[in-house]
């Protein structure tokens, strides 16, 4: 049974993670939810510029 989602593993700087971790707190949002939102929007403005 394939899900469709796949675990990745990455390496962020101290200080990104770090303020990832404080606006994912301000939006009551996971660290690892707020990095699929992030990643998510990046890619709907990407979308749209083309």
């Amino acid at each position: 049974m394939d899900s469709k989602k796949r675990a990745y593993s990455t390496f962020l700087e101290h200080e990104t993670a770090e303020k990832i971790k404080s606006y994912a707190e301000e939006d009551f949002r996971s660290f690892s939810s707020m990095v699929k939102w992030i990643l998510k929007r990046y890619i709907e403005e990407r979308e749209q510029e083309k």
